[in-house]
């Protein structure tokens, strides 16, 4: 009884912990998409001649 309170205890915890890497993986992409088309249109910006 005692190893199966140990086994869903961990199951849950490793279930917990996937998703928290899940989701701050998924907002560091985005972030540093965002940050790439910050980037890209600075120096789009930057490029282009001034009238």
């Amino acid at each position: 009884m005692d190893a199966v309170v140990v086994l869903i205890t961990w199951l849950i915890g490793l279930f917990v912990a996937y998703w928290v890497i899940r989701l701050a993986v998924r907002h560091g992409i985005r972030d540093a998409d965002d940050r790439r088309a910050i980037a890209a249109a600075r120096l789009e910006d930057a490029a282009t001649p001034e009238h």
